[in-house]
């Protein structure tokens, strides 16, 4: 990571981005960096997720809490809201694309699998059944499909496409934060995840810098061809020939 963050910090001053952009990203990966490695190392987010857990469910093993609660708010949460946010942006866009079923199938799998996840945990959880059990598997997998051919026929709408697929992307983002936040990793771990994480937000932000500024192909050709010296180099020659008088063949 930290020579992926190097490697783009060469690409955007090479491109003339500048000092003061590579400044901006380089600030904003060190407070992310510090933030998430605090938060983890000293296992705050797990602690908060405990005491959620404590009041959502009281019934579950103390143990497991942390990531039950983590697991059915965030995805949840940010299904909603990148759904909503996907619904709005398709609906203002006005997307012609057309998408077959197969691939509105596909693009639904993460939602639907957080959808027969909860399904399943809510069925174990009232019920007090143990897990493994054929039953739990039996609600969760019917969940699953339930929610893949339901989203499947809404993304057949065109502003649809934009809701499964906000659904989806916030589903999977929400399932990789709910286990980075609640498992408690200690802090060499934490301390660890915060350095790669800082360095990562450091090489988005350059990378965003690069993108809002764009590519120029000649400018770049400029800075890495020595063109005042390609050109003397030519008058240097032709002086040379001019004052040097040719060979007779004999």
């Amino acid at each position: 990571m930290l020579l992926l963050g190097v490697g783009v910090a060469a690409v955007v001053l090479a491109l003339g981005v500048g000092t003061a952009a590579l400044g901006r990203s380089l600030a904003t990966g060190a407070v992310t960096g510090v933030v998430v490695g605090l938060a983890l190392g000293l296992n705050m987010t797990n602690r908060a997720w405990g005491l959620a857990g404590d009041s959502l469910l009281p019934l579950s093993d103390a143990g497991v809490r942390p990531l039950g609660a983590a697991l059915i708010v965030l995805p949840s949460v940010a299904a909603v809201l990148l759904g909503l946010l996907g619904l709005i942006r398709a609906s203002r866009e006005g997307d012609s694309r057309s998408a077959g079923a197969a691939e509105r199938g596909v693009a639904a799998v993460p939602a639907a699998l957080v959808v027969g996840w909860l399904a399943a945990f809510v069925y174990a959880y009232s019920a007090r059944i143990a897990w493994p059990d054929l039953g739990i598997f039996g609600v969760g997998l019917g969940g699953f499909v339930i929610a893949v051919a339901v989203l499947a026929i809404v993304g057949g709408w065109r502003p649809g496409r934009g809701l499964v697929s906000g659904l989806s992307l916030g589903a999977f983002l929400g399932v990789i934060l709910a286990v980075l936040t609640a498992i408690g990793f200690g802090g060499r771990v934490g301390a660890a995840i915060g350095f790669a994480v800082g360095l990562a937000t450091w090489s988005g932000m350059m990378a965003v810098e690069i993108m809002q500024r764009g590519v120029d192909g000649e400018e770049i050709m400029k800075r890495f061809v020595p063109q005042k010296t390609i050109d003397i180099t030519k008058e240097t020659i032709e002086w040379v020939r001019a004052r040097t008088p040719l060979s007779r063949r004999s």
